[in-house]
């Protein structure tokens, strides 16, 4: 029997040493004009970040290697009813890959905004920069300002 998605999940999510984590996983982007910092990431849910991300890379790794094979079996002409057991179960299992990164995605972003409930705002962009901190912003804001520069150059010329 398989074991749950959720408990490796969190057996990988308790595995990762911060100590050792591969720098280009960690957060890289200064905080911008617009972004308010709401507060600094606790270290279970950036351990949390770092599984997901590793993930994620497994994933895409993955899925070059599945999506080459059945490509050239698609371009070949072959079926999908013709597809031996083994390969629609390894179809089906990269498939639930992909559902369950997206859904490890989200119940990320649902755990840092259970941890910042300012985050909650509907319609509010957010995110992770430099040194763990989560900011927030208002794309209205945003798309305004590139609006009034936008106005402001073209008044200019």
């Amino acid at each position: 029997m398989k074991s749950l998605l959720m408990t490796s999940l969190l057996e990988m999510v308790k595995n990762v040493d911060l100590r050792k984590v591969d720098k280009s996983l960690l957060p890289a982007g200064k905080v911008e004009s617009g972004e308010k910092v709401v507060g600094v990431l606790p270290d279970h849910l950036r351990r949390f970040y770092i599984a997901v991300l590793t993930m994620n890379r497994d994933v895409k790794a993955t899925c070059e290697k599945v999506h080459a094979r059945f490509q050239s079996q698609q371009d070949a002409g072959v079926k999908p009813s013709q597809l031996t057991a083994e390969e629609k179960k390894l179809l089906y299992e990269h498939a639930v890959q992909h559902e369950w990164i997206d859904q490890v995605s989200q119940l990320f972003w649902l755990e840092v905004t259970n941890e910042f409930p300012e985050l909650v705002m509907p319609g509010f962009g957010k995110g992770l920069r430099q040194g763990w901190q989560v900011v927030s912003w208002n794309p209205i804001h945003e798309a305004t300002r590139s609006l009034i520069t936008t106005l402001e150059d073209f008044l200019k010329s």
